[in-house]
Order: structure tokens, then C-alpha cells, then sequence
């Protein structure tokens, strides 16, 4: 999921993070016969994204 500022601007960012992907994971974004492909999700949380993940984190450290 890709969150923060960047969803606004759509393709023009989504596009040469799909193919860095490709490049260099063995992250799948395509159906292929080795089976269902990876979504690259753009969140919604806006500007509070970055405390959002924070606190998240947090509590995934308490949590532990």
C-alpha cells in the first residue's frame, strides 16, 4: 500500500514504482501461471498517513 502524499498524482508515480517492482522483486504485479498477482494499493489516509503508520507501528511494538 502506498500512502502519504503521492496518491494525487495517480499513474505518473504508480506506473515507475509497478516497473521498479518488476525489476527488481520477485513481487508479481500480473496474473501469470504461477498464480494471482500482487495489488499496489494507494491509500486514502491523506496527510495523516505518515502519523498513522507511526502509531501503528507503536502499537504493533506493544503489542509484542
Amino acid at each position: 500500500m502506498v500512502a502519504g502524499d503521492f496518491p494525487p498524482a495517480g499513474e505518473l508515480f504508480t506506473q515507475p514504482l509497478r516497473e521498479a517492482i518488476s525489476r527488481h522483486t520477485l513481487i508479481r504485479l500480473d496474473e501469470s501461471e504461477m498464480g494471482p498477482a500482487t495489488e499496489l494499493l494507494m491509500a486514502s489516509f491523506g496527510g495523516d498517513a505518515s502519523a498513522l503508520g507511526a502509531v501503528g507501528a507503536a502499537l504493533h511494538q506493544i503489542g509484542n
